[in-house]
This record gives C-alpha cells, structure tokens and sequence, in this order.
C-alpha cells in the first residue's frame, strides 16, 4: 500500500506516508468496523467491505469526530484531497453500477502473506453472498495488476478513467 499511487498522490512526502497511511486506516477501521474482516487473529489479511444496504449512511457523529481528529493529524490540505477524490469516485460509482450492490472497498494482505491464499479467505465467501443475493459487487483499483488477480474471482473490467489526469482508476464489477 506505500507504493499504491492513489496514497503517493495523498501523501506525497515518502517520510511521512506509512504514519499517514497507518492514520487513514485507523479511521477506516473504526469507521466501518462492522465491514471489516480478517483472515485470523494474526492479521495476515483485512477485507473492508460495504454491504448493499449500508449505501447512504455516511458521516455518522463517529465518522465525523475521528474525521476531526484524522484531518488534525494528516492535515487539512491532504484531508481536503481526500475528500475531492471521494467525491469524484462516488460519482462514478454511480454512472456505472445500480443499486443493489456491494462495494469491495478494501483488500490488504501483509507482504509476507501474499500468495497464500489469504485474500480468496476473505473475498470469495463475501462475493458468493452477495452474487446469490442477485447483488454486483464493486470495486476500483489504481494498479493494473490487481486486474488479472480479480478477473480470477469473477469480475470484468469496465472502465478506467483518470482522476487528476495523474492517477488511473480502475472500475471493475462482478455480476
């Protein structure tokens, strides 16, 4: 994740990215905790994951109170970016997907596990839920070789725009 070039474009400064990243995913995590899976105890894996019916239910008291605390700690400038690209995803996400639908917001899997299976721990039985529930599951990525690794679960690649005309984004949606 230090290197994904949506968090270059972030947090530009290399010194600074991984304490940066580790506040992002902080709030994330205590955000949306209740999406949030894992591939055990040991955290070789996380899966944030947003269910058809959570669309909309954004900027709780929790959400904006660490939001605060977030902006504080990375800074406004980098927050307000953020919030731009936010913004101009959650359009597109809707040009291109109709509800009902899951979003696969995030997948991370430690370095050292990488190529064990971990991340088809967390994904598959979240994706065949959703699939048997007749809902798409979403995603984006702004890495061209995640592409291959998510055909392999079932979704296709629908289009890929620029943001900023300096990062790819990558729309992909399993049906």
């Amino acid at each position: 994740m230090f290197n994904d070039e949506l968090h270059e474009y972030f947090f530009p400064e290399k010194n600074s990215r991984i304490k940066k990243l580790e506040l992002l995913y902080d709030y994330k995590l205590k955000t949306q905790l209740a999406s949030t899976y894992r591939t055990s105890e040991n955290l070789e894996g996380i899966c944030i994951w947003e269910e058809a019916s959570e669309h909309g239910n954004r900027f709780s008291f929790k959400e904006i109170t660490h939001g605060l605390a977030l902006a504080f700690k990375v800074g406004i400038s980098n927050l307000i970016k953020m919030l731009k690209y936010e913004i101009w995803a959650n359009k597109l996400k809707n040009e291109m997907v109709t509800a009902p639908y899951c979003y696969l917001d995030t997948v991370v899997v430690s370095p050292d596990h990488q190529g064990k299976g971990y991340a088809s721990k967390m994904i598959k039985p979240l994706l065949m839920q959703a699939l048997k529930k007749g809902e798409k599951v979403y995603l984006e990525t702004h890495n061209i070789k995640n592409i291959p690794i998510y055909e392999r679960y079932g979704f296709k690649l629908e289009s890929s725009r620029k943001y900023n005309d300096q990062i790819t984004h990558y729309i992909m949606i399993a049906k």
